[in-house]
């Protein structure tokens, strides 16, 4: 279901978004809290099956009470889709997770049991999906509020980068992951417990050779840039860009500041010139506005 809304929702006053929207925020908020929750309870509640309806109970109550006041606030996936501190929901976690890991491990010879570390461990990590989602639909919300009314000028279909690179890419994850496996055999049969840290540095590969790989679709509006694949719709205005470029293997916009370029491999372009032309036309349009 929130897939569905998540590919098909235009309307930024959508109350079945909207309520999607908060409880998947509150449960967001959830995640940060809980793990702090069931780690203070477990000192007091030996019980197995109350640690776990103390788990249970905790999310739904936060969860619910979180939603509930995110719900009254307006067009909150427009505001936080149009910040770049919405990277924050994908950051946060990443560095509370560790936290509340190493919480867990050096009380685990105390009161608490493995399955108090679990449910903490599982809680936080969750907060890193939860933050996903969320800044998939805010993204999303606010491209299709920036869209209404404008004219779309060009499209066109492409991945990241040239051949020569992916396969440089796809070559290096593939012996990366190799020597990973590597690591887990001769850490578990072996005994030589640093290599598994092989696998844990080739895992770092794959996120790097799906995005090389994934074919997006470029949309040139009148107001900016769409970039979207089959969940995630991203939208920038002009200006954020400054100038363009188009190479022999690449199509690039580039950014001011410090957001990423927008780089397209001009081989799966199908009418590169043509993309070319819009991209002078609008350049061109900008700058005669900023000398009037």
């Amino acid at each position: 279901m929130v897939l569905n809304i998540l590919l098909t929702t235009k309307a930024s006053d959508d109350p079945h978004f909207n309520r999607i929207y908060a409880y998947i925020t509150g449960f967001y908020i959830n995640t940060l809290l809980t793990p702090l929750i069931i780690l203070a309870l477990s000192t007091d509640i030996t019980n197995t099956a109350l640690r776990c309806v103390s788990f249970i109970g905790s999310t739904a109550l936060v969860t619910i009470t979180a939603g509930r006041v995110v719900y009254q606030i307006p067009n909150l996936a427009i505001q936080l889709g149009r910040n770049d501190t919405i990277w924050l929901l994908v950051v946060v976690p990443l560095t509370w997770t560790p936290v509340v890991f190493g919480v867990a491990l050096s009380a685990i010879d105390s009161e608490l049991s493995t399955l108090a570390v679990f449910l903490a461990f599982i809680g936080a990590i969750s907060g890193l999906l939860a933050g996903v989602v969320l800044l998939m639909m805010s993204h999303r919300q606010y491209a299709n509020s920036q869209l209404v009314g404008t004219e779309e000028r060009a499209r066109w279909e492409a991945r990241r980068w040239p051949q020569r690179w992916r396969r440089i890419i796809i070559g290096t994850t593939v012996i990366a992951n190799i020597i990973g496996f590597a690591g887990i055999v001769l850490s578990t049969q072996f005994g030589i417990e640093w290599a598994i840290s092989a696998y844990a540095l080739a895992s770092l590969t794959i996120p790097l050779a799906i995005a090389a790989t994934n074919t997006r679709t470029i949309r040139v509006m009148d107001a900016g840039l769409v970039v979207e694949d089959q969940l995630w719709r991203r939208f920038r205005p002009w200006s954020t860009f400054e100038h363009w470029a188009l190479t022999d293997e690449t199509l690039v916009v580039y950014s001011t500041g410090w957001k990423p370029s927008l780089r397209c491999a001009r081989a799966d372009i199908e009418d590169s010139r043509a993309a070319a032309t819009v991209l002078e036309s609008v350049f061109k349009a900008r700058e005669s506005r900023s000398t009037e």
